[in-house]
Parts: structure tokens; sequence; C-alpha cells
């Protein structure tokens, strides 16, 4: 958001590892995290399960989504279900592969530490509902 110029409340971004997933998706954090962000019309989440587990959490209050609130999160986990999560698709194959492929590289280049290894994968959405149109 920074890079493009966007204002964004600190306040509304949470931070955790998934060694704290639990306590962090206890009903007490998921309380304090709508608290800070009842306001807001849009949230980008962990993933999916995250986004899954909120989405429940929001059903309780009588919210829905995406009506009142629209939920965006990463991973395209498999969804069964009538409203599915927009979700950013993580190139699970490719990702692997390319990852294989630049190991085996950096094994046999002694400057490997000199070189950029990176690979950047392009941006693609599944096609999640759970999004409003505000246009």
């Amino acid at each position: 958001l920074s890079d493009y110029g966007i204002n964004f409340d600190d306040d509304c971004i949470r931070w955790y590892s998934t060694k704290d997933m639990e306590e962090k998706l206890s009903r007490k954090s998921l309380l304090r995290m709508y608290r800070r962000t009842k306001d807001c019309t849009a949230m980008i989440l962990y993933n999916d399960e995250v986004a899954g587990f909120y989405m429940d959490f929001l059903k309780e209050r009588g919210l829905r989504v995406p009506e009142d609130i629209s939920l965006v999160s990463f991973d395209d986990a498999e969804q069964n279900a009538e409203l599915k999560i927009l979700s950013a698709i993580h190139p699970k194959y490719n990702l692997g592969r390319i990852t294989a492929r630049n190991l085996l590289r950096m094994m046999e280049d002694p400057d490997w530490q000199k070189k950029n290894y990176a690979h950047q994968f392009p941006v693609s959405f599944n096609n999640g509902n759970s999004v409003r149109d505000i246009r």
C-alpha cells in the first residue's frame, strides 16, 4: 500500500505467525480484531483458512459477506461453499519447481551469494464472490 501512496491505519493490521495462530483465532482475539476494523468495508486476510474463520465470526454477528464487508485472502485453498473467498492463487506446483531448480543451480554456483535467484510470480485471482462491487 505504501508503494502506491495509499494511506492505512496501523491499528487495522494484525501480525502473527503460524505458531500463535490458535490464539489469534480465538473468540477474544477475533472480537478484538472486529472492534478495531468494524468501520472497514473490506479486509485482506492472511489466507483462506483465516478468512473462513473470520467470515463465520461475522456471520454470528449478523454481518454478511460481501454485502456488509468484502473479504480477500491469499492461497486459493479448496472451498466447498456457496460463498467463495476471492483469493490470490498460490503458485503451488510452479513455486516448488522453480525453487528446486534454483537450489540446484545455487549448489553448483560458487558465487551464488552475489547473484539474484529471486523469482516473481504474476498475481492472478480465483473466481471468488466475496467482494461487493461499489462502483
